[in-house]
Parts: structure tokens; sequence; C-alpha cells
């Protein structure tokens, strides 16, 4: 089994060189702003595709899923598709690490040409798209569903703080700060710093260790924590937390200095996606309870849509199986609407196009800079219509 870390073992040391190899959210979330606001292209399609690539037999899905779009190009536009197929090709052929589990590739040839791709250490579902913008859903469900947090690894004699960023381990948090190293003295020069419990201080070592991972949740922004390591010694760490610490606890997980740091980031990601399905669903509930007292809330696809044109949305909701119903956006002004495309837009007279509701109103909350919440299963969410938002303020001519 490969580890993430050499030595594969909760004590061993970090891998500084694999570092720059794993995709963090405040890189992603940068990523989603660029693709968020690119403009279309009315004659070359631009192909989104998503890879599990843990095998080599990603190849044969995209050729598959490539064969049935390409049908609906002719001409330029076919030539086009048939460049930007061969860049993300080339793309894949040259730039994966060995330790990527999914990719994402967005590609356009044409006028206004494109190339990007994104590399994971989890996986990502099978999925090629193409049209005139990026097809970014599953992109920002990857980005909720895997946010950052800290592992703080307890065991009889040491102590690691490990932050785990979109599924992987990222870094050892201590390495990338300064004022640590007056603290590390001269073992800072080492590859790593292995923090050996003192047995004759041990109130000092837990005390010392507990502010360490105090300033670092500070200094990173992280309100997440899991405890992990050997049942005594997580259990004397919980007792120890301040009360401020102690509301980021997550949950508290059992590990031995042997185990591997591959199967114990594991166990922490499925606590952790439990305890984000269970906050999906708390914001599905207070849209709920806003629109009951006719509150910051807004549900149904209509009002959403307008409450994200005016940019009035602080939490866009939707359920993860909720299918848009047909629609249309009118390539002037950029108005929306549900239905068959009329002749013209009834805002300015502009040309309209067939668009997927459901993407269009995910690109308008990354281009907004809203928080968008993938909700796994909800009953509240579901009676709403499988979309609704808290909004910052009431936008106009906006009804439940």
């Amino acid at each position: 089994m490969r580890t993430l870390l050499p030595h594969g073992v909760l004590n061993g040391e970090r891998n500084p060189a694999k570092e720059g190899m794993v995709m963090e959210t405040s890189e992603l979330e940068n990523h989603l702003r660029v693709l968020a606001t690119l403009a279309a292209d009315e004659v070359s399609p631009l192909l989104s595709v998503y890879l599990d690539v843990r095998s080599e037999g990603w190849r044969e899905v995209l050729e598959k899923r490539v064969q049935a779009l390409r049908p609906a190009y002719k001409g330029q536009a076919r030539a086009d598709f048939e460049l930007a197929l061969g860049q993300v090709q080339s793309w894949m052929a040259r730039r994966l690490f060995p330790d990527t589990k999914g990719v994402v590739v967005f590609a356009r040839a044409g006028l206004w040409p494109h190339l990007q791709g994104l590399q994971f250490g989890v996986t990502v579902a099978d999925h090629v798209a193409s049209g005139e913008l990026p097809h970014l859903g599953p992109l920002v469900e990857l980005k909720d569903n895997y946010d950052r947090y800290v592992v703080f690894v307890a065991l009889k004699d040491a102590v690691r703080i490990l932050e785990v960023d979109l599924g992987a381990v990222t870094r050892e948090l201590w390495s990338r700060h300064p004022f640590l190293r007056e603290r590390a003295g001269e073992v800072w020069g080492r590859r790593h710093w292995d923090e050996k419990s003192n047995r004759a201080e041990p109130e000092r070592f837990w005390t010392e260790k507990i502010k360490l991972l105090d300033r670092l949740m500070q200094l990173g922004g992280h309100s997440h924590l899991i405890l992990v390591g050997e049942a005594d010694a997580v259990r004397d760490v919980r007792a120890r937390l301040p009360k401020h610490l102690k509301a980021k606890v997550m949950e508290l997980l059992s590990a031995e200095a042997h185990d591997q740091v591959e199967d114990v980031v594991a166990q922490t990601l499925v606590s952790f996606l439990d305890r984000e399905e269970m906050g999906s669903r708390d914001v599905a509930r207070s849209i709920f309870v806003e629109l009951k007292r006719d509150g910051l809330s807004v549900a149904g696809l209509p009002a959403t849509l307008k409450a994200l044109r005016q940019g009035a949305v602080e939490t866009l909701a939707l359920l993860k199986a909720y299918r848009s119903p047909q629609g249309w956006v009118c390539r002037a002004c950029g108005e929306l609407g549900l239905g068959h495309v009329p002749a013209a837009c009834p805002a300015c007279a502009g040309k309209l196009k067939s668009a997927d509701l459901r993407e269009e109103a995910v690109r308008l909350a990354q281009a907004s800079g809203a928080h968008v919440e993938v909700v796994g299963s909800s009953g509240i969410l579901e009676d709403l219509g499988g979309v609704g938002c808290l909004l910052r303020f009431k936008p106009d001519g906006v009804k439940e």
C-alpha cells in the first residue's frame, strides 16, 4: 500500500517533496473564480473532463464519453472540439502526478483558447461534458465535501499535527511557521521535527503542544479539529483543551503508532464527510426557519436565480440529486427563465440559448462569492423544491 508519508506510520517523517503536488482549497477557489467568469464562445466548444485516474482505464472512459458528444458539432466547431480534446489528452499524458486519484481538465480552442488542469488526492466521478461554458457543478461539490481540517495525532510519547485539505495530507502544520523555528532550536534543521515526550515533564509537554495547536489553528484559520491516537493520550488531550478548541473538535478516533497514515486519514475523512453532511442539513433547516419568519432566505429555482443575479445570496443549497427543469439564458443581459426558449429575451429582446439552470445557479454563486452547499439528503430541502438560499440582504422583486 502506498503511504502519504515516508515509512507510512504515524511516527514517521513528512515528505516535503510531495507537498507541492496537492491541490489546496484556497487554490481551488482561485481556479473556480476564473472558470465562473469565463466568457462564452458560440463557435468553439469547451470540454469539461472529470476522470478517476487510479487505473489506466481512464483513457477508454474518456474516448467513450467523447464519442457521444462528437455528433453535436460540425464544421469549425467540430475541428475546435477535436483540438480541445487533443489538449486534454496531451495534458493528461504529461502532467499526472503518481499519487493523483482524480483529475479535472477544462479545454477550449478557437479565438478564446483555454486550458486548465486540476489534480486531487481524492477520486472524482467520471463525467465529460461540452458547451459554451465550463461545467462546474461536480467541482463545486468536491470543494464543498472536502474542506480543510486539522488532525492532532496523540501517542504516548509523540505528537504530530497534520492538515488535511481536499482529502489529502498537505503538510505538517508546524513546518510552515517561522515562529516555531525558535522553539524547535537546532532540531529544526532535520527533515522533520519529531516531538518526543519528556517522561519526566509530561505536564509541560502536553501544555506546550496544546498551545502550539492553538497557535497553528489560529494562523491557518482552521475551524475543524479531529483528535486521533492511542485512547489514553486522546482522552488526556481532550481534557486539557481550552473551551474554544474543544468547540472545534469534530471526532475522537483511535490509532496506534504503527498504523498507516493513509488508513488513518481515510478514517478521519469518513468522519469529516458525515459531519459535513450534517452541516449541510443544518443549512437547509436554516433556510426553512428564515422562510417561516419572512427572513433572509428564499426557496425554489425562480426566486433563487433572481437573488443570485442581484448578488444577494450568502449560501446556495442544492440537493445532490436535484435536476433543474428546462431553461434558458439571454446572451445579452444574462436574464434567466424556465420553460421553452422564447423567440427573444423578455427583458432586452436579446438572443437566447437553452441552459442548464442548476449549472447557471452554481456559476452565479461562484462569480458572486456565495458559498455552495450540496446536500446529500434533506426532506426539508426536497419539500422546498430542491434548491434554496440564505441571503445577505433581501433582493428586489424576489418572493418565496
